[in-house]
């Protein structure tokens, strides 16, 4: 074998396992939700401020649509000009104790899935939330990259749900079901709801 030969081979085995992996970090999941509803969804953020205020216990029921026309409200796509990563925007699909958050990041021009699933349940008044499965576009990633993503994601959504984040702190009772989640929130003591 020629030596031009041996290393268009060795550059093909190296290279071909790397594009079939850029390909596939740019692949949607393989069910990424397409919801198209007729029926207009609530607004949540008013039914969101009115049960932090309310004195009174409060029960909820948000549809899944809600949920997401929701998101898209409180966290609207970022643009960079320097082709650098930039949010476009995210979705919940829910399951019975189950939440998986789909987010959609810009790249070069390329749109990247990244999907954390976690485990949902409300123990001693606390909501627990534990990541148990992550893919980057069709790749499934492991307990470390699941950490760091949940990092890297998490903590710069959060910022911009902060109603949202104390309402998940005064749940009394939370289900979560395919189309919707059903929550009772504790009464407002004043000071807590601002």
């Amino acid at each position: 074998m020629s030596r031009g030969f041996q290393l268009s081979l060795i550059a093909a085995l190296v290279l071909a396992p790397l594009l079939a992996l850029g390909i596939q970090l740019s692949r949607a999941p393989a069910d990424v939700p397409s919801v198209v509803s007729l029926v207009k969804p609530r607004t949540l953020g008013s039914l969101i401020a009115g049960s932090l205020a309310n004195p009174q216990p409060t029960n909820l029921e948000f549809s899944l649509e809600e949920i997401n026309a929701h998101l898209a409200l409180v966290l609207p796509p970022v643009s960079k000009k320097d082709g650098g990563w930039s949010f476009q925007n995210a979705t919940f699909r829910l399951e019975a104790e189950r939440v998986h958050l789909h987010t959609v990041y810009r790249w070069h021009g390329l749109d990247l899935h990244l999907r954390v699933s976690y485990m949902v349940a409300l123990q001693g008044g606390k909501l627990q939330v534990r990541p148990f499965s992550a893919s980057f576009g069709r790749v499934h990633l492991g307990l470390y990259w699941i950490r760091k993503m949940e990092e890297g994601v998490l903590h710069k959504l959060l910022p911009s749900l902060k109603k949202e984040h104390i309402l998940m702190n005064r749940l009394e009772t939370l289900r979560l079901e395919p189309a919707r989640a059903l929550l009772k929130v504790r009464a407002s003591t004043g000071a807590q709801s601002n």
